[in-house]
Parts: structure tokens; C-alpha cells; sequence
């Protein structure tokens, strides 16, 4: 029996130190891919000086106009924005990318307001309140040696297949430093589509507001694919937004009343219509920019193919007056009196061949 009590420890300890070695790998591995997770998504200082010089300080320009978009992800344009609905090992759509983000502290979400939108830290939204207020499920696990505890959420638990569109506000400028006429994103607010317990319409529920600037560094990175003949991913979202391939209706435009286009239009026909007039709006002030300076051109074209034309009738006058001039000259020359020759002398007759 003695025996025995030492030979079964020696027969369990291999099996009990590959438990634990096991265990310490895997403990391990998951802590490397934190960090490798945590090392990805922290800005590097060039990626935040690229970041700030693509930003534009539109305060001074003498003309800006704002504008709200609904993108709906059910157009076949925003499809890159919402699939794939669920994460998988090696991508994740819009939402879940931001939302990753928001619950790192990597990035800030401001509180949705409807025309007043302020990014301070005044209307910084807390992770916890959005979670309980849109009822995602989380976890909390006490931090060791701290007071404080991690929030954990798992990815299934993330609603991005509820996420059906997105509010964009964007700002269309002229930059007179520049002498170009461009438009930049200023921010975005995912909205959230749910039924309710009797199903019928889903109610919109926009969350909140990210500012554009603060998530580019990030999508930057991203690569998606945006067309369903061209598999290569060769674009990343910032590409997307930047190249503007996605479709949003204008829902409102900047106004003293912060009125939207519902509250004004009476009907689905007179708000296409208003929408309709807002895009040339913003089209025809582009094109109103660079036609007076066409216009001026040809006005200056015209003017020297005027003045070419004056010279050359005045030139065909002078021609015609030189012309008189000299059929007159021939004709004075042709009545002018002919000089008589002088008449030849008489032939002198010698006197001595006379005689």
C-alpha cells in the first residue's frame, strides 16, 4: 500500500503538468492576441498626423451649406457597410468595428440630438448606459487588484444584424485658400431597427453619434469588398466614404427652424421633388462656380473675334481706297496730255553739190 501511494502520484503528474502547461499556453495565446488586437487598434503618430491633414478647418469658409443623409443598408450601394451581419475570425462590418472600438475607449460616442449635435465631453455617452438603455447583454468581471471592473460582451451579443442604416451629417464647402469645392463627413449615428412585441413596422432607434474624424485612422484600415463582379479587396471603408459610393437621402438640411423635409413637404411626391432640388442645388452651385469663368472666357473671345473683324473690314476699306486710289492715279495718268516730239529738221541742201 505504501507503494502504491507513491507510484500514483508519479503516474499523475505528466498528466496534471500537460493540464497546466496546456492551460498556461492557452492563457497565453489569449493574451497575445489581446495585445496584438490592442496594438492594431492604437494610432501611431504617423497615422494621426495623416488623420489630421486630411481634416479640414471649414470655420472660414465664405460658403458651407449642411446636410443629413439616411443610408439605408438595404440598398445594394451600402451593402459593404452592413455585411457580413454576424463577425467572423477575420472580418466585421461597420457597427461592430465602431462598436469594438466605443467599448475599448478607443473612440468616443456622443449623445444623439436631433439638429443640436455637440461633441464635448459634456455629452459623452457612457458604455453602460448604452447598454442597458438598448438592453445589450454584457458581462462584468472584477479587474484584479483594482476597484474597478471590465465589461465583456460577446460578439453575438452585439446587434449589428439590427443595424439597418445609418444617419450621416455632412457639410458641402467652398474653400476660397483652395479655390475648390468639396464635401467632408462630419459625423455618423448608427439606427437601430426593432419590432415590437406585437411585430409589425420596426421603429427606428438612432443610438449615437461618432464623429467622422475620430474613426478614420480605423476604417482606414479595413478592406472591403464593393462589388459583387470584383471580389479583390481593394478599397477600405474611409475609400468608400471618401470616393462617395454610398447612396443616402437628404432627410434635412441646415435651417433656422430645424425643420426637417417632412414637416414642410405634404406628400411622398413633393418630398422626392424637394430632395430632388436640394442635390442640384448642390450640384448647380459647383458648376455656377466654373461657368463664370467660362463665360467670362468666351464674353473675351467674343470680344477679339469682334475687334479681329473690325480690323479686317477696316483693313478690306483701306485696301479699297488704295485701290481708287490707284485706278484713279491710271485714269488721271491715261487723260494727261502726251508731250509733242520735236518736228525733225529740214534736210539741208549742199549749195556745192548744186553747182
Amino acid at each position: 500500500m505504501r507503494i502504491l501511494k507513491y507510484i500514483i502520484p508519479i503516474l499523475l503528474f505528466p498528466f496534471l503538468t500537460g493540464n497546466l502547461i496546456a492551460q498556461e499556453e492557452q492563457e497565453r495565446t489569449s493574451r497575445n492576441r489581446n495585445k496584438k488586437e490592442d496594438k492594431n487598434s492604437e494610432l501611431t503618430v504617423r497615422a494621426q498626423a495623416m488623420n489630421d491633414q486630411l481634416t479640414v478647418n471649414i470655420d472660414q469658409a465664405p460658403w458651407k451649406r449642411i446636410v443629413y443623409r439616411f443610408i439605408d443598408l438595404k440598398e445594394e450601394k451600402n451593402t459593404p457597410l452592413y455585411y457580413p451581419a454576424q463577425p467572423t475570425a477575420t472580418e466585421m462590418n461597420l457597427f461592430t468595428t465602431l462598436f469594438r472600438l466605443m467599448a475599448q475607449g478607443k473612440i468616443p460616442a456622443y449623445e444623439y440630438i436631433d439638429g443640436y449635435e455637440e461633441f464635448t465631453d459634456q455629452y459623452k455617452s457612457n458604455l453602460k448606459d448604452i447598454l442597458d438603455r438598448f438592453n445589450i447583454l454584457y458581462k462584468e468581471e472584477p479587474v484584479k487588484n483594482s476597484k474597478s471592473v471590465s465589461i465583456e460582451i460577446d460578439n453575438s451579443d452585439i446587434p449589428s444584424e439590427e443595424v439597418l442604416g445609418y444617419y450621416m451629417k455632412e457639410v458641402w464647402f467652398f474653400d476660397q485658400k483652395t479655390s475648390t469645392y468639396n464635401s467632408q463627413i462630419i459625423s455618423i449615428c448608427p439606427i437601430l431597427f426593432r419590432t415590437g412585441d406585437f411585430g409589425g413596422e420596426a421603429t427606428r432607434y438612432p443610438m449615437f453619434w461618432f464623429t467622422y474624424e475620430s474613426i478614420r485612422p480605423y476604417i482606414s484600415k479595413n478592406p472591403v469588398m464593393t462589388s459583387n463582379l470584383n471580389n479583390a479587396k481593394i478599397l477600405t471603408l474611409d475609400d468608400y466614404f471618401r470616393k462617395r459610393m454610398f447612396k443616402g437621402e437628404i432627410f434635412k438640411v441646415a435651417n433656422l427652424m430645424n425643420r426637417p423635409l417632412m414637416q414642410y413637404c405634404e406628400n411622398e411626391e413633393a418630398l422626392k421633388a424637394e430632395q430632388e432640388r436640394i442635390e442640384k442645388e448642390l450640384v448647380s452651385f459647383e458648376e455656377s462656380l466654373w461657368t463664370t469663368k467660362a463665360d467670362t472666357t468666351e464674353i473675351s473671345k467674343e470680344g477679339s473675334d469682334k475687334a479681329e473683324k473690325a480690323t479686317a473690314s477696316r483693313g478690306r476699306g483701306s485696301s479699297r481706297s488704295s485701290a481708287s486710289k490707284s485706278s484713279n492715279q491710271k485714269v488721271k495718268e491715261a487723260k494727261a496730255p502726251k508731250s509733242k516730239a520735236p518736228k525733225a529738221a529740214m534736210p539741208v541742201r549742199s549749195v556745192r553739190k548744186q553747182r
